[in-house]
């Protein structure tokens, strides 16, 4: 059987990295971070157990939105590792880590307020049914949130990590998606991007196995020489 060497990726977002519906989800993914972000800057630590109704609100919202992220997120990696020369899906990359780090941003400021909160208001809270069997999960974003730096700090390093440590490694998969390298295999010359040869250190003949990995090496000595120099 001959396996074809792309996804099928066309029956989640039809249109790849110009899909309308693809689209339509990053909107309502952007619409629901906005809708967290202004309710949560409203949001004060609770005081009384009926408060429980809000911060219930609030887990479900933030639920939809995590779900909107990895969906979105893993579409995204699938567009970038079938055609490193999509440009668009790097845009589109870009978009949803700053999306990431907005929501991220006001989701921390929310555990926070929830660790200020009163020991006894907060065993109140937890025994409504809608917050009470996600009671371990709360308990430790409580504990978590304690650990963390304030909430301008906190939101300082998520904001900072977009061009920094994100784009380090968005530059890095980049980077290796452009390589390309020759490789010998039952006698005939390919040309393979790094994932390919990589795929090939398993290969049945040692030989090939010997000299993708030779390969690999060398490019890696070249590449790093490169950027030393730069």
């Amino acid at each position: 059987m001959k396996y074809s060497e792309v996804w099928d990726l066309e029956g989640f977002f039809p249109g790849g990295s110009e899909s309308p519906q693809l689209r339509f989800h990053l909107d309502e993914l952007h619409n629901k971070i906005d809708q967290f972000k202004s309710s949560e800057a409203s949001f004060h630590v609770p005081k009384q157990k009926d408060d429980s109704e809000r911060v219930a609100t609030f887990i479900e919202l933030s639920t939809e939105i995590i779900l909107y992220l990895r969906q979105a997120g893993a579409f995204v990696s699938c567009l970038q590792a079938q055609d490193m020369n999509d440009r668009k899906s790097d845009a589109l990359r870009g978009e949803l880590t700053t999306y990431s780090a907005t929501f991220q941003n006001s989701f921390t400021s929310f555990q926070q307020k929830l660790s200020h909160t009163d020991e006894e208001v907060w065993h109140a809270l937890l025994k409504d049914y809608r917050l009470q069997e996600l009671s371990f999960v709360l308990n430790e974003w409580r504990d978590k949130a304690k650990d963390k730096l304030p909430s301008e700090q906190e939101s300082l390093i998520s904001s900072l990590a977009i061009d920094g440590y994100h784009g380090w490694g968005q530059m890095y998969d980049t980077l290796v998606g452009s390589m390309k390298v020759e490789v010998e295999v039952d006698g005939e010359t390919k040309t393979l991007s790094v994932g390919q040869a990589n795929n090939l250190s398993s290969h049945k003949d040692e030989d090939v196995r010997r000299n993708v990995t030779h390969t690999l090496e060398k490019l890696g000595r070249r590449k790093r020489i490169c950027l030393h120099a730069r």
